[in-house]
């Protein structure tokens, strides 16, 4: 009976349930990792992008008197003060006229085709209501969460990443055909460029055959309310040694995915 070995039970009790408890954790473990799908997702920091514009937004210069800018709030008083000149409209109307004094009296008036009753006078109206209407924008814009943009796109690569949209129009004819022609899908592609002109940190001159196209980054900020940084930026043609003139304002954004995105124009 003195050989006979006494093995203490609650020892052996103790062990097997450390086994079932390890064997159940090491089953859960693999039955969620089979069970969960693979979502593939973009890797994001998730921040605060705050609103920003930048010289090239020349509201404040058109004005009877130039206002500091400091803020959103300054940006929004802009659009009631005075213009360096008023101008007088044709609206769409027969015979009927106004005269314009501000943006707010020109976001009152829009109309499609809006012109100037001097003919001369459409050049500076139009700069005036593009810059209106980025400085509305900007105005109303809020701080972005995410952001693809870079910190200064502006190079001679980006017209081969932006829409087609933002294309050089000078024919309405060819600026249709190439919009919907399905090989083009780029500037870029539209048009050759010759040659790229810094102008400054936020504007390039991109040189085609016979005119030119300008791109200036005006300012940037969420302007959909998708969470998203947007970028403002205005487009202007202009041929060689002639008088024509245009000028777009485009929103634009880069997708999750990277690709270059229109997200309103004017």
């Amino acid at each position: 009976m003195s050989d006979v070995k006494t093995i203490p039970i609650y020892r052996t009790e103790k062990h097997s349930l450390l086994t079932l408890l390890g064997c159940l954790s090491l089953t859960a473990f693999l039955f969620g990792f089979s069970s969960s799908p693979k979502i593939s997702r973009p890797v994001l920091q998730n921040k605060h992008i705050p609103v920003g514009w930048t010289q090239e937004l020349s509201m404040a210069s058109l004005l009877a008197k130039v206002p500091a800018v400091n803020s959103q709030k300054d940006l929004s008083a802009l659009l009631a003060n005075p213009w360096y000149a008023n101008f007088d409209v044709t609206t769409d109307k027969a015979g009927e006229s106004k005269t314009l004094h501000n943006c707010h009296d020109y976001f009152a008036l829009k109309v499609p085709g809006l012109r100037a009753q001097q003919e001369p006078e459409n050049n500076s109206l139009l700069e005036l209501k593009v810059m209106c209407e980025a400085t509305r924008l900007l105005s109303q814009a809020t701080s972005a969460q995410y952001s693809k943009i870079p910190k200064n796109p502006l190079n001679s690569q980006l017209p081969k990443k932006l829409p087609k949209l933002l294309a050089f129009e000078i024919s309405k004819v060819e600026w249709d055909r190439a919009q919907k022609d399905p090989r083009i899908t780029h500037l870029a592609d539209v048009e050759p460029i010759k040659r790229v002109e810094r102008r400054s940190a936020h504007q390039n001159v991109y040189h085609l055959a016979g005119g030119a196209q300008t791109l200036a980054i005006l300012g940037r900020g969420d302007m959909n309310g998708d969470k998203w940084e947007d970028i403002l930026v205005a487009v202007k043609d202009t041929v060689d040694g002639g008088s024509y003139f245009n000028l777009r304002l485009f929103v634009l954004t880069v997708t999750p995915q990277g690709q270059w995105q229109v997200v309103a124009h004017y």
